[in-house]
C-alpha cells in the first residue's frame, strides 16, 4: 500500500493503472485501457484476466446481468452494486481508476488491499465499466502473493470497517460479500480458530 501511494502521489495523467509483480501485462493492455477512458470517461474500468495455474478466466459472464452495451467490447455497469454483491470482478491488475485527490490505499493494510480499495471507491461512484478484452496473466506466484504468507487477524482492520459502510449505507448485499471474503481470510489464517461474530 505504501509503495502504491508513493506512486500515486507521483501521478500526473488522469488515470493510474496498477501492475503486480506476480502479473503479466498483454502489449495491447495499455492502449485498449486508454480507448475504454477515451470513450466511455468511467472512474473505474476493469478488463478479463486469465489465471495461469488453471486457465480459469475472470470475471465470470454472470457481469453481462449487470452492463449496457457501448459498443462491441465495452460495457457500462448499470448497477454496481448488485454486481458487487454477486461477484468481484478486479483481481491485482485488470483495473484503472481516474486520480481522484483522495485516492489513496490503506497504509495499515497488508492483505486484499487492492480489493479493498476497489470495493471503497466502487461505492462512492457509478461511472464503472467493463472493457471485455484480456489484459493480464495472473500468475499466482507464492513468491509475491502476500496472501500465501501467514497474517494475523489484528493486521486486518479494513473488511470490517468496510462491511460496517456497506451495512449503514443501504447495500446489504455488498455488506454479505464484504463479510464473505472477511470470513474467508479468518478461515485461511486460522484454520482451527472458532470466528465468533459480534
Amino acid at each position: 500500500s505504501f509503495s502504491r501511494n508513493v506512486g500515486i502521489a507521483n501521478a500526473t495523467h488522469e488515470y493510474i493503472y496498477f501492475l503486480d509483480a506476480d502479473d503479466l501485462m498483454f502489449k495491447h493492455t495499455i492502449a485498449n485501457l486508454r480507448r475504454a477512458v477515451s470513450v466511455a470517461k468511467p472512474d473505474i474500468v476493469f478488463t478479463k484476466a486469465i489465471f495461469s495455474n488453471s486457465s480459469k478466466t475472470h470475471p465470470s459472464r454472470v457481469i453481462f446481468q449487470f452492463t449496457e452495451k457501448i459498443d462491441r467490447e465495452l460495457f457500462q455497469i448499470v448497477d454496481p452494486f448488485g454486481l458487487l454483491a454477486v461477484e468481484f470482478p478486479m483481481v491485482g491488475s485488470n483495473f484503472a481508476v481516474r486520480n481522484f485527490t483522495n485516492l489513496r490505499f490503506h497504509n495499515d493494510e497488508f492483505q486484499f488491499e487492492d480489493c479493498l480499495f476497489i470495493f471503497e471507491h466502487a461505492l462512492q461512484t457509478k461511472r464503472i465499466v467493463y472493457l471485455n478484452q484480456f489484459s493480464i496473466v495472473y500468475n499466482q506466484d507464492s513468491l509475491h502473493n502476500l496472501s500465501q504468507k501467514p497474517l494475523s487477524d489484528t493486521q486486518q482492520t479494513l473488511l470490517p470497517r468496510l462491511y460496517q459502510r456497506a451495512r449503514n449505507s443501504g447495500y446489504p448485499d455488498i455488506a454479505s460479500h464484504i463479510l464473505l471474503i472477511w470470513m474467508s481470510y479468518l478461515a485461511t489464517r486460522s484454520p482451527n480458530r472458532r470466528v465468533v461474530l459480534k
